[in-house]
């Protein structure tokens, strides 16, 4: 499952996509695992990662140039 994440975090995938990959014939299943493995739908760990990688990219300092 840490390559199904993985991918989730990096790439634009469908989960279909992502569970194809990982030798799952059915994205519920594939999501049920996964849901049981961390704790959150791979949508949702997905939207998760976005959101935190985009609140870090906020909260770093801006570089100010001054020329």
């Amino acid at each position: 499952m840490e390559s199904a994440a993985h991918m989730l975090e990096h790439t634009d995938k469908s989960v279909m996509e992502i569970a194809n990959v990982h030798g799952y014939d059915n994205a519920s299943k594939f999501s049920s695992v996964f849901r049981s493995v961390k704790g959150v739908a791979p949508n949702e760990y997905r939207n998760r990662e976005k959101a935190a990688k985009k609140l870090m990219a906020d909260l770093e300092p801006k570089s100010t140039c001054l020329e």
